[in-house]
């Protein structure tokens, strides 16, 4: 979900120099508690605390007042109280996820949880990682409405009515809630995303799922190649959105180590067959931006797309996008670097993004008029 010019408020216009200084060294460290780092200027603790929420990293913090930076030791309590509250919620999700999992899995249809709290497991062996209040489930695009009747079954109701029409068909998604439980199941049957080169083969990312062991429980998650790719999908979706995306960035990383040599080999092969290779690059150029040196070999840094952007515009890209002045390429560009030479493909998203725009424009003024003419 994109994020309102308000959710900046405390850190508008701040680049947050020694800020994004300690949270990088934090982010860095395996121990979870690192010391804070000489930074090019002083840390002030609710920026700190911001720029954290905002890049979904507060639970990588350490809790302790002597491993935060001086004068933030009052934060520890704070980060504390979110790292249960993560364990909650996401808790909570994980059980509901499953629940619908059994569901869908007695009624024959093959589906992958794509992110949230299975995903963490399988990145970190925890899923308390970042917080995640939505439960996101891949079926195949023919059991689409068969899934749909399923749950609505078992008490699931779809939400965002009016909008429904382009959720299905230009988000490939549909959102659905129980009257008595708070997480959302965001049920897709594709990985489209206006304005960004759709994957070409999304039934593989089924076919490749693997399982993994969670609350004593088999789930089904994508593959570790797959996990990538969504990786790559999740940052360029930040990227054309301006929003904060250093959690998305670490999960593309731990995806990355969890590859043996033979998978990474594979990776710009299956990047390529899907039609993801440059969102792909995109990605992994951000990503060294933002951690240098942390690609796993044989990967080496991509130079496109978007060779004009450097080093430092990348990483306050990811991190503060909110900084004035910063060069960010049109959105028509970004969809035309991202297609690479798939000169069809371009037309092809190009219009479907004209048609998504459109039909947003005409569903969401539609139940303004009703209310006008009663």
């Amino acid at each position: 979900m994109t994020f309102a010019p308000f959710q900046y408020a405390k850190v508008a216009g701040e680049s947050c120099d020694g800020e994004v200084a300690y949270t990088l060294f934090a982010t860095r460290s395996p121990t979870g508690k690192p010391q804070a780092p000489p930074s090019p200027g002083s840390i002030d603790p609710e920026r700190l605390f911001e720029l954290a929420r905002l890049n979904k990293v507060i639970p990588i913090l350490p809790t302790h007042p002597q491993d935060l930076p001086e004068g933030c030791g009052e934060l520890a309590s704070r980060i504390a109280l979110v790292r249960l509250r993560t364990l909650a919620l996401n808790r909570r999700g994980l059980l509901e996820g499953m629940r619908v999992s059994g569901l869908l899995r007695d009624a024959g249809i093959e589906h992958c949880h794509l992110k949230g709290p299975p995903q963490q497991i399988a990145l970190y062996g925890t899923y308390a990682r970042k917080p995640s209040a939505d439960i996101d489930i891949l079926v195949r695009p023919k059991d689409r409405k068969d899934a749909i009747t399923l749950l609505r079954k078992a008490g699931f109701e779809k939400t965002e009515r009016n909008l429904s029409f382009w959720w299905t068909h230009f988000l490939e998604e549909i959102h659905l809630t129980r009257p008595d439980h708070e997480a959302v199941l965001d049920l897709h049957h594709g990985l489209g995303q206006a304005g960004l080169p759709r994957p070409l083969t999304p039934d593989r990312f089924i076919d490749r799922r693997v399982e993994i062991e969670a609350e004593g429980t088999i789930v089904e998650t994508p593959c570790a190649v797959d996990c990538c790719l969504l990786g790559a999908i999740t940052i360029a979706k930040a990227f054309r959105a301006h929003e904060p995306m250093l959690a998305a960035v670490l999960d593309l990383r731990a995806a990355l180590h969890a590859l043996d040599p033979c998978q990474l080999r594979a990776l710009p092969d299956t990047a390529r067959k899907a039609g993801l290779e440059k969102t792909l690059a995109l990605s992994l150029r951000i990503l060294d931006a933002v951690h240098a040196g942390s690609l796993p070999r044989p990967i080496a840094p991509p130079r496109t797309p978007f060779s004009g952007l450097g080093v430092e515009d990348l990483r306050r890209m990811a991190i503060t996008p909110w900084v004035p002045g910063l060069p960010w390429p049109r959105q028509r560009i970004i969809l035309f670097e991202l297609c690479g030479e798939d000169y069809l493909g371009f037309g092809r998203e190009s219009l479907r993004l004209i048609l998504s725009n459109l039909f947003r424009s005409i569903l969401t003024m539609a139940p303004a008029r009703k209310r006008k003419t009663r």
